[in-house]
């Protein structure tokens, strides 16, 4: 099946809402392939979401990679910033393909000509002989669970709106910004790109997910601090959270 979600950044409505009601059983859904976001390779440098949900996924990527020369930066867990998460958590192996977040993310000035179309299509040749694998093998992909995914808290959707684009390509302790979004709370606050948000309130940000379930409890309109590092520096930002419209 090839489909379409929407509703992804409101808490992963569309994806959320076909794992309840299949067209088919997903006993029968061998696994979800998931590309968000996978038009401006940078380099070679593809970022794999979800390597960790099948044992049978790091040595297939690997093998097929062996032609394809993108620099691979895997990611285990299944629970991440996209639709794979829905299916993760209906015990489906995962993967995720990103080529990275970049400061056009949702703007108008996201246009075709910032594509990278002979990027793109390499991605794709190599998600067709992924998905052409899978098929050949005797038996189906089966599920490990990765650790540490709060798996319960990631189909929770969010009430606030604060313009911070994570930076998925960075592995940092904490999370990177690609950049805020143009008159958002996080731009009124002074956060920028390249500053990297370690404390949200009382809560300590190591990743992406704690980030995630750090803004599922904040309240519009109510202050909150953002303890970010910039360069050397340890700053204490002020946050005021806007109703997600």
């Amino acid at each position: 099946l090839f489909i379409s979600f929407s509703g992804e950044e409101e808490g992963l409505l569309g994806s959320s809402y076909y794992a309840k009601s299949p067209i088919y059983p997903l006993s029968q859904t061998i696994a979800m392939i998931n590309l968000d976001m996978v038009g401006r390779l940078k380099g070679d440098s593809l970022i794999v979401y979800g390597t960790g949900t099948s044992p049978v996924w790091k040595p297939m990527l690997d093998r097929l990679n062996e032609n394809a020369k993108f620099v691979l930066k895997s990611v285990e867990d299944g629970v991440g910033p996209s639709d794979q998460t829905s299916f993760y958590l209906k015990d489906i192996p995962v993967l995720h393909f990103f080529t990275g977040a970049h400061e056009d993310h949702h703007k108008p000035t996201d246009d075709y000509d910032k594509i990278n179309a002979e990027g793109e299509q390499r991605i794709l040749e190599f998600i067709r002989q992924l998905v052409r694998g899978i098929d050949e093998q005797q038996e189906r992909p089966f599920l490990t669970k990765t650790k540490g995914s709060e798996e319960q808290r990631a189909q929770v959707g969010f009430r606030v709106y604060i313009g911070t684009i994570p930076d998925f390509a960075e592995q940092v302790e904490g999370l990177k910004l690609a950049g805020v979004r143009e008159g958002s709370p996080a731009q009124r606050a002074g956060l920028q790109a390249g500053d990297v948000i370690v404390r949200v309130g009382n809560g300590d940000v190591r990743n992406v997910y704690d980030y995630t379930y750090a803004l599922q409890d904040l309240r519009p309109g109510e202050e909150v601090e953002f303890l970010v590092l910039r360069n050397a520096a340890r700053l204490s930002l002020k946050v005021m959270p806007e109703k997600r419209k």
